[in-house]
């Protein structure tokens, strides 16, 4: 991890992780291998496993300044919400906030259509957190789930790329595989929310779509709705947590479906009802 991105997580109030000992000399302790090497154990209470619950105030929404690089301006100090996309995915991939930067093969920061000023982006799709093959290949949806989101967007006229009718940005709510796929705490699912909130801001998606209740858990703006079986939270408009006045709509999860065959149908449904809300509401 350079120095730039390590002071970034600190700004964002995250101690990084120290990477494991390597090769240490058998005839000398541990700990005398620290001090010849001054370094320090990380003892924090996050590392010991105790979660961590975010600032007052929304941290997400502060301007943090670090130093990072930027090509035409070698040393600068850029802020937070001055990172661009590929900046934002730097940052990611070298990522410490959590534990799961300690069994991730790659970290799935997502794939799809990027604004370029000729046309905007129609859909966010955010799912839940990558699976085996999406960490194998850094990629988000690509196993059979990804499979079925593919064929139900290319229905509809959705395209990753600009030759569909309308454009889709996917992500995941949290960026890293958890181990065995179980899925994520609430403390991973809080160290993701500040790369999802800037994604959001860079894409600037027309409308956001909520796949699982992980997503759900991460986007939705009503502690008292982020507990309610997503039967429940289908069919209606959603206020976003992490970007005022962004629209969020909910559906479930397409491994869900692959589970739950008979379920398809209400899935359909939810993306019948997007497109209707993107036809029918150009200027989201």
């Amino acid at each position: 991890m350079h120095n730039w991105q390590r002071e970034l997580l600190v700004e964002l109030g995250y101690q990084p992780f120290l990477p494991p000992i390597k090769n240490i000399n058998p005839t000398r302790s541990p700990a005398k291998t620290l001090v010849a090497e001054n370094r320090t154990p990380d003892l924090s209470a996050k590392n010991l496993g105790v979660p961590r619950h975010p600032p007052e105030n929304n941290p997400y929404q502060r301007i943090h300044t670090v130093k990072t690089l930027v090509p035409d301006r070698p040393s600068s100090q850029v802020s937070w919400a001055d990172l661009t996309l590929s900046q934002l995915r730097e940052v990611a991939e070298t990522c410490s906030q959590c534990a799961l930067a300690q069994t991730r093969k790659n970290v799935v920061f997502g794939a799809g259509f990027i604004p370029d000023g000729s046309r905007s982006l129609d859909l966010l799709i955010v799912g839940e957190a990558p699976g085996e093959m999406e960490d194998l290949k850094a990629e988000p949806f690509v196993g059979p789930s990804g499979q079925l989101l593919d064929h139900i967007l290319s229905s509809l006229q959705i395209n990753k790329n600009s030759s569909g009718k309308y454009t889709c940005y996917i992500t995941n709510a949290v960026k890293c595989r958890p181990p065995h796929n179980r899925s994520p705490n609430e403390h991973e699912i809080v160290c993701c929310q500040s790369y999802l909130t800037r994604q959001i801001s860079l894409l600037k998606p027309k409308v956001v779509l909520a796949l699982g209740v992980i997503a759900c858990k991460s986007l939705l703006a009503q502690d008292s709705l982020k507990n309610l079986p997503l039967k429940k939270l289908r069919g209606a408009l959603h206020e976003s947590a992490l970007a005022p006045a962004m629209p969020i709509l909910v559906s479930y999860h397409p491994a869900y479906l692959l589970r739950n065959p008979a379920e398809k149908h209400w899935a359909w449904e939810d993306f019948c009802n997007l497109v209707e809300l993107l036809e029918n509401n150009p200027s989201i």
